[in-house]
């Protein structure tokens, strides 16, 4: 089994993105070029850009880019990203997270078994 690691403070129940319960499990995000493309696109998709979103809540495009590698691990680079996630829609970054850390899962397993 892969473990892509957790970032407290964003939480999933059931592949659903709910708040508030006792029963709720922390999504596991890795922070990360997954994490960052996954959100920049769902951004996109909703009309906005990287930049747009980061002037309109007031927040430096670096800050932002630390907090989705994973290089702010405090309390404000937490906050910072569960917002981003938000904005980009916390249903479709689970899912599509989702999908394309299994998709590289795959690739990685292809590789090992080739080169066996």
């Amino acid at each position: 089994m892969l473990y892509i690691g957790y970032i407290p403070n964003i939480h999933v129940k059931r592949g659903l993105s709910l708040r508030g319960s006792m029963a709720e499990k922390q999504f596991p995000f890795q922070p990360g070029v997954i994490l960052y493309d996954v959100i920049l696109g769902l951004l996109r998709a909703r009309g906005v850009t990287f930049d747009k979103w980061c002037a309109a809540n007031k927040v430096a495009p670096s800050s932002a880019r630390n907090a989705l590698y994973g290089q702010s691990k405090r309390a404000a680079g937490r906050k910072l990203l569960d917002r981003m996630i938000d904005a980009a829609g916390r249903d479709g970054v689970v899912q599509t997270y989702t999908e394309r850390v299994r998709q590289h899962a795959d690739e990685v397993e292809n590789i090992t078994k080739r080169a066996a």
